[in-house]
């Protein structure tokens, strides 16, 4: 072999040298440049969003207290009723009869009673009379004979047992007025009871007999609500609940369209032994112009603020259900299991598994744990 032979298999042995080396760099030596940035520690109120229907504490069926026939039903589904107005009239004819003939019932029992009562007085004069005579004959200072003393006695016998007797008449005639008293004001009342009228502010929300039904004691009537008392009840589960708090702001999104503001008004402490869910009442700030009863809604609920160290939320990788970051650590990605607080919007907060200042990796699917990473240009390492 010549030597411009050797030079030139010298030459071609090194470029190959040199191939495999560049090869070796930029397959195994070579890091890959990655978005970073630091943990930093920091805050975050998140919201939690959770499905809810429309629902109203105060919920009640006017019923008939009389059997009777609907007169009248002076409102309709949707009507707002203010207290004291008509609602429904029933037939009251009868009831009417019946409250004359207590008037005069009442009338004539009084009557006997003023009767009773004037021969009360009159047996209380008779008795006072035999009482003088028979003081009379037993003091007085002229002769009267056993006879005339004897039926004075008798007499006075007499006067007190009339007048017992007409105080058990009078008694009884006064039992017969309470008596008839009483019966007036149970016809009254029954009368009155065929006039319903609204008790509190309400709303309409279902019409449950109509005029010539004929109904019986507790036949329902109308269906209504307090529209004051109108809430949101959501579903939250057990693992999140305890970021909920009597108080806390709320946006309510109902399936019609309409936002509105709220605030939890209530935290059921009962769970769901099948959901394993809590009910949270979320009350509305002011109600709805249209109140549709069920309706489905979406509530997004600020909870508490809670602190930790603060990373982008595309930082978080899931592994058999468990969150992770990937950190850069000696210019090697390696994967750390964390706990999370919250997430709000692009920001998640960690609570666990994280020290501040640790250089994380904010595009997580560009690389694998164990791979070698450094910084992207103009970022610190």
């Amino acid at each position: 072999m010549t030597t411009r032979h050797a030079v030139r298999w010298s030459l071609a042995g090194l470029a190959v040298a040199l191939l495999a080396a560049g090869t070796v760099y930029f397959v195994v030596l070579r890091p890959v440049f990655v978005p970073v940035v630091a943990a930093e520690p920091g805050e975050l109120r998140p919201t939690l969003g959770v499905p809810g229907t429309v629902e109203a504490r105060l919920e009640y069926t006017v019923g008939a207290r009389i059997a009777s026939e609907v007169e009248a039903i002076h409102v309709d589904q949707r009507d707002r009723v203010a207290p004291g107005q008509p609602l429904v009239a029933l037939d009251d004819r009868e009831l009417r009869a019946a409250v004359r003939q207590a008037e005069a019932s009442l009338a004539a029992a009084r009557k006997q009673a003023e009767a009773a009562r004037s021969a009360v007085d009159k047996a209380r004069a008779e008795l006072e009379r035999a009482r003088r005579d028979h003081r009379r004959n037993r003091e007085s200072d002229e002769f009267v004979s056993a006879k005339d003393l004897d039926a004075s006695e008798t007499a006075l016998r007499s006067a007190r047992a009339a007048r017992e007797g007409a105080r058990a008449d009078l008694a009884a005639r006064e039992a017969e007025v309470a008596r008839a008293e009483a019966a007036l004001e149970e016809a009254r009342t029954r009368l009155g009871h065929a006039r319903v009228t609204a008790q509190r502010p309400a709303l309409v929300i279902e019409r449950q007999a109509e005029p010539g039904e004929a109904v019986q004691p507790g036949t329902p009537l109308l269906r209504v609500i307090d529209p004051d008392t109108l809430w949101v009840t959501a579903r939250v589960d057990e693992t999140v609940v305890g970021r909920v708090a009597e108080g806390q702001p709320a946006r309510i999104r109902l399936r019609s369209g309409a936002e509105l503001a709220g605030e939890v008004a209530r935290v059921e402490p009962l769970s769901d032994p099948a959901t394993r869910e809590l009910a949270v009442d979320i009350a509305f700030r002011e109600p709805p112009e249209r109140i549709i009863l069920n309706e489905e809604a979406r509530v997004t609920i600020r909870t508490e603020t809670v602190s930790g160290l603060v990373v982008p939320a595309s930082a978080i990788v899931y592994r058999a259900g468990q969150a992770h970051v990937l950190i850069t650590v000696d210019g090697r990605a390696r994967l750390r299991p964390v706990k999370l607080a919250a997430t709000e919007g692009d920001r998640a907060l960690v609570r666990e598994g994280l020290e501040a200042g640790a250089r994380i990796i904010t595009a997580p699917g560009s690389v694998a744990a164990g791979d070698r990473v450094a910084p992207s240009s103009g970022e610190g390492g």
